[in-house]
């Protein structure tokens, strides 16, 4: 009978990284018919396919491919510096769910202190946003200090949700000793990644949610379009996309009860662009489109959507801006001086936090019952060119 070709299947390194078998080799046989392969086998052919097989796996330079290899080969003992590391890691994963607790027994006892100094209850009795509980993520300084302010002058107790710990808990003194109708209290908060377990926290401690405010934000350093990595862009997406979803996503069961609000913060930046910031805008420009597309899906469980978009307004992030040009002073009043029609504070001058503030309190409360799915700039009119 004529030779036939078999095939075997062998492994390689690079051919097949995870030892599934790929290669095929095709070997003479002589049998009676291909049914019999895999089955009795000449010793010859036999003999030339372990042959090919250890010439293969020492062809690689991993004697562990060999099943006789991996039986004999005991695995090697933890060195002390495998150990150690391993140690670390478990100890550091440990301090993680330490701080967590920590963080956590803190922000209820903030709440618990909250509620004894107001006879019992989180919030004002008085007010437009009376007997509300919201959460400003970047509620500690610039833009959400200014929202934050303004919701606490209305009654609302306010959740300062900041990576900035110390800022959101002078924030929060604050609002106490100024006699607002309010209250304010401090929570660190990574809105990349921790609004869920924020949002949890504040229902916890404070029973309900009527608004969400996601302000958080960073603007990046200048930078040109060879520039731009994908790190950075992907960065910027996760801060200013993502983290909010995720917060939204987390928040909608309870402001569904609650009829509450959802104020999202982006950027004239997402509306025209700008100069050497594409990371930014696009991200900004994202966070625009998923407002709109909330609030299609999350209207009809009677929970409002809405956007602001700030053009230049005097924050510390402004001024950390500032320093990516060669001269801060001049860019600063280059951008002023766009600011033609509306000049509140006098000629020349950016918006303050207050502005943005009195713009999320319309959103948060009644006023804006038939209002969802907007975009509102508040910029002074610097954007009408």
């Amino acid at each position: 009978m004529g030779a036939r070709l078999i095939g075997i299947r062998v492994r390689t390194r690079e051919s097949d990284p995870h030892g599934k078998g790929v290669l095929l080799l095709l070997l003479p046989y002589r049998g009676c018919c291909c049914c019999c392969v895999g089955g009795a086998m000449s010793a010859s052919a036999a003999q030339k396919a372990a042959a090919l097989q250890l010439a293969l796996e020492e062809s690689s330079g991993d004697e562990s491919l060999s099943p006789r290899n991996r039986k004999q080969t005991p695995r090697p003992s933890p060195t002390a510096a495998d150990k150690a590391r391993a140690l670390h890691q478990e100890m550091s994963d440990e301090d993680d769910d330490d701080e967590d607790e920590r963080a956590r027994a803190r922000f209820l006892a903030a709440c618990a202190a909250v509620k004894a100094a107001n006879g019992g209850a989180p919030w004002g009795e008085s007010g437009r946003l009376a007997r509300k509980v919201a959460i400003v993520t970047g509620g500690g300084k610039g833009i959400g200090a200014g929202i934050a302010r303004a919701f606490a002058e209305q009654g609302a107790c306010v959740v300062l949700a900041d990576l900035d710990f110390a800022a959101a808990t002078a924030l929060a003194a604050e609002i106490t000793a100024s006699g607002a109708g309010g209250s304010g209290v401090p929570l660190r908060c990574d809105a990349r990644s921790d609004l869920p377990e924020a949002v949890r926290l504040a229902v916890e401690g404070l029973g309900q949610l009527d608004v969400l405010v996601n302000n958080a934000g960073w603007h990046p350093p200048n930078s040109t379009v060879e520039q731009t990595t994908q790190a950075l862009m992907l960065e910027q997406c996760q801060l200013h996309i993502v983290g909010p979803f995720l917060g939204i996503q987390a928040a909608a069961k309870h402001l569904e009860l609650s009829k509450g609000a959802v104020i999202n913060v982006s950027s004239t930046s997402g509306i025209g662009g700008q100069e050497l910031a594409a990371a930014y805008s696009a991200s900004k420009a994202g966070l625009i489109g998923l407002t709109k597309s909330l609030a299609i899906d999350l209207g009809p469980r009677n929970i409002k959507v809405n956007c602001i978009c700030p053009g230049g307004v005097m924050t510390p992030l402004m001024d950390q801006a500032l320093l990516s040009y060669d001269d801060p002073a001049a860019a600063l009043a280059a951008g002023a001086a766009t600011v033609k029609y509306l000049q509140p504070e006098g000629a020349g001058q950016f918006g303050q936090p207050s502005h943005l503030g009195a713009a999320a309190l319309f959103l948060a409360t009644s006023d804006s019952s038939y209002v969802t799915g907007q975009v509102i700039v508040v910029d002074g009119g610097s954007s009408l060119g």
